[in-house]
């Protein structure tokens, strides 16, 4: 009965959370009230192919955090559950597997971070040896 109390909760909350920010956001926005961020103007004088390079650096950058570090935790879980179920009996289970799919996830996030610190200086080396040429 508990598990069901528990479960229809966290089904509502999603629907509302859901509802709140996808489907009516405004009902954030009136309470915000975000009157100075409405007002700002892009200026696209200043928006030039290096600027726009940088920016898909920055988000290719997130996405990759984005994807990767679920993965990260998630085979990490999977790993800890394997050993501690395991600890009574030996450590012969082959974790090969799992090992090369974390260290795949460590380096998405790794690529991810350095893609979005040093997102200028990337952008402007792809830019310079795209003008170069």
């Amino acid at each position: 009965m508990q598990t069901w109390i528990y479960l229809i909760i966290v089904v509502i909350s999603i629907v509302v959370v859901f509802y709140i920010l996808i489907i009516n956001p405004d009902i954030i926005i009136k309470r915000v009230k975000p009157k100075k961020f409405l007002d700002e103007k892009i200026n696209f004088e200043k928006l030039n192919s290096e600027n726009l390079l940088q920016v898909a650096i920055l988000a290719i950058g997130i996405l990759l955090l984005f994807e990767s570090i679920p993965e990260l935790i998630n085979k990490l879980f999977t790993l800890i559950k394997i050993r501690n179920m395991n600890q009574n009996i030996s450590d012969d289970i082959n974790t090969i597997g799992i090992n090369s799919e974390i260290f795949s996830a460590s380096l998405k996030v790794l690529i991810g971070l350095i893609f979005i610190i040093f997102q200028n200086g990337i952008g402007k080396m792809l830019y310079n040896q795209n003008v170069t040429k």
